[in-house]
């Protein structure tokens, strides 16, 4: 079952940091105990050479760690993260 997209914010980031930011899913999953993250895609907008961009990503129970560098100052990013689940 799909949900709509929940908007989230983080603190800003400067340009030549390399921050890892957290995001836990466990209370999207109330009443599938057990269910796990079967995958993980990311999309980051803008996207021009320069901008924020996804060094890695790491699933850990409930948990989806992003690692992002880059970026431009003053410049705010919609990073999307489309969680799939091993239920489906």
């Amino acid at each position: 079952m799909a949900s709509s997209p929940t908007p989230l914010s983080w603190p800003a980031k400067d340009p030549g940091d390399i921050l890892d930011y957290q995001l836990d899913i466990e209370p999207a999953l109330v009443g599938n105990v057990g269910d796990t993250i079967s995958s993980v895609d990311i999309d980051i907008e803008p996207s021009q050479p320069g901008d924020l961009s996804l060094d890695n990503t790491a699933a850990d129970g409930y948990k989806i760690v992003l690692w992002l560098s880059g970026g431009q100052a003053n410049v705010t990013y919609n990073v999307t993260v489309l969680v799939v689940l091993a239920s489906g």
